[in-house]
């Protein structure tokens, strides 16, 4: 099957699979998979040109102000959710912002609590810059603010802001590029218009991630792990329908398709400025559990989580309430969760049962001239399940099924999962660390308890940093200086992790792991990434060996 892509005049590229190739396999959609991405697919597109229709009716003229010109509306969701950074308005960005000078980067209102909506944020709302020539300053600003003229971005003339008015005529608001309108505006993700409740969206988003491998383990683990083979595969191909319902009322569906991964990831609501509550969520989305896990998947650093994210929670349905204090240095959030199945590549329970969930963290410092930046954080998870538990996971890589570490299924209905976060950024370097625990309660009386670690490190050989999104507490999207095919290569990132799990525990041996892994990089501007990794697995589990990886990714964001 071959397939064309292009994304810019400058980036384009095509896949050639070939199933059936001797030592190659190839994971495509099933065939109901495909029916089900289409169907949704056709769904958003007819909800977002149906649903301004209906609510036509509903249409009012925006508010006069003193001069008679229209106000703007204005819409502060905050939901937990560091996919949908886009939704945020402007004026009270909570992710770093590039275009102003690093110590007049403060935030004013908590904004987003899901990473995955960051990714399809517009410029207005864009990370910190880094000290650099005003040469430099003047060009990424006029590449964010999508101005490609050459009077824009010449180093002899500088662009001069975009006046308020100017702002509103072009219904920016916080939310992109739209036609002219009175009561409503669009572009070619989102519908927006002004009714009876304020400002009302509908945005559509998602991300397309390919990879491919090489894959080899020594002889040692072949007769214990067979089946071991070179592989390429659709990792993810994911929708997103987002938007909210005036100021106060937020919602999010996901769905995602791919060889490991496919069905309805988050369908969750916002409500906003609830009484002693501040927001309440209510849905299926991530509990509130470990940096890594809650970042994004698409603003990760290396191609896939860590392996002690398997003794942290999942996405489970519940109701959750979070919030922001000491200006958006702190954030809290907690849930309860009823355990409704399996998502994602780790499995922790086998049936139903109820999880209270709860993470903090903090900004202990910060030095805007020095673009310095601490984040520490806790989390504790208490589950109940009386159907038995199960830990296991796979080895950092999604293109083969093969788990080396498994505690098989434990005679046991309650569990403690708990963990700490570090990350420090100076700059393009950044340090990131965490730890957790899990204490298992088996039914005969004795307690198993499972840990694992990792810690990686970063540096951007370009200039860039990786930004800090404070409303949801986790790192956002990276967005290169120069990228390519406007005066530059994009960004480039070097990278390195150690993480290891040990999953035995008194007569329990449910083997352990150690990786270590190689990362490179390549953001040729904000929307497309190519990664490379090299992991290098020690197995001390039924067999003992090495397991060797060289696997890559093109990953497209919209």
């Amino acid at each position: 099957m071959l397939s064309w892509a292009h994304f810019g005049k400058e980036i384009s590229f095509r896949f050639i699979f070939i199933q059936d190739s001797p030592g190659l396999k190839v994971n495509l959609f099933h065939r109901h998979h495909r029916a089900n991405f289409l169907a949704i697919s056709t769904l958003c597109v007819a909800l977002s040109m149906c649903l301004p229709v209906i609510a036509a009716d509903d249409l009012t003229p925006e508010p006069e102000s003193a001069t008679g010109t229209a106000a703007p509306e204005t819409v502060q969701p905050n939901v937990y959710d560091s996919d949908i950074e886009d939704m945020m308005p402007a004026k009270n960005a909570v992710v770093e912002d590039a275009t102003k000078p690093a110590a007049d980067n403060t935030a004013e209102e908590p904004q987003v609590y899901d990473s995955d909506i960051e990714g399809m944020m517009p410029a207005l709302v864009s990370p910190e810059l880094p000290k650099e020539p005003a040469d430099k300053e003047r060009e990424f600003k006029a590449i964010i603010e999508g101005d490609s003229s050459e009077k824009t971005q010449s180093e002899d003339t500088e662009a001069a802001p975009a006046t308020e008015e100017e702002k509103r005529q072009l219904g920016i608001l916080g939310l992109g590029w739209f036609e002219k309108q009175e009561n409503w505006g669009w572009d070619w993700s989102t519908l927006r218009f002004t009714g009876r409740y304020g400002l009302t969206r509908f945005k559509f988003g998602g991300r397309l991630a390919v990879d491919a491998g090489i894959l080899n383990q020594d002889d040692s683990l072949d007769e214990a792990y067979p089946g071991l083979e070179n592989n390429t595969d659709l990792r993810s191909a994911q929708l997103i329908l987002s938007g909210n319902f005036g100021p106060s009322i937020f919602y999010k569906l996901q769905y995602e398709a791919g060889s490991l991964n496919d069905g309805l990831k988050d369908a969750y609501v916002v409500l906003q400025n609830v009484p002693y509550l501040n927001n309440l969520r209510i849905g299926q989305g991530k509990e509130p559990f470990s940096l890594e896990y809650l970042t994004s998947f698409k603003f990760l650093t290396f191609m896939e989580r860590s392996l002690p994210t398997a003794l942290g929670a999942g996405r489970n349905w519940g109701i959750m309430t979070y919030n922001t204090a000491l200006n958006q240095k702190m954030t809290w959030a907690v849930g309860l969760f009823a355990q409704s199945s399996k998502w994602g590549d780790v499995t922790i329970d086998t049936g139903e049962g109820v999880d209270i969930s709860t993470r903090i963290t903090g900004i202990p410092y910060e030095n805007m001239e020095s673009n310095t930046h601490i984040h520490i954080g806790i989390n504790l998870l208490l589950r109940k399940n009386t159907d038995g538990m199960q830990i296991t996971t796979l080895p950092e890589t999604q293109l083969t099924s093969i788990t080396y570490i498994d505690t098989g299924v434990l005679d046991s209905d309650a569990a403690i999962n708990s963990g700490i976060e570090l990350a420090i950024r100076r700059g393009p370097y950044s340090l990131q660390a965490e730890a957790n625990q899990s204490r298992i309660s088996l039914n005969d009386g004795t307690e198993n308890t499972y840990r694992g670690y990792y810690l990686l490190g970063s540096y951007f050989i370009t200039g860039e940093f990786r930004r800090y999104n404070r409303g949801a507490a986790t790192f956002a999207q990276v967005i290169p200086l120069k990228p390519l095919g406007q005066g530059g290569w994009g960004a480039w990132e070097f990278a390195a992790r150690l993480s290891s799990m040990d999953l035995n525990s008194g007569e329990y041996r449910g083997g352990k792991e150690t990786n270590i892994t190689l990362g490179l990089n390549w953001y040729l501007n904000k929307d497309v990434r190519v990664m490379l990794n090299y992991i290098n697995s020690n197995i001390d589990s039924q067999a003992s060996g090495r397991m060797h990886n060289i696997q890559t990714r093109i990953q497209y964001t919209f």
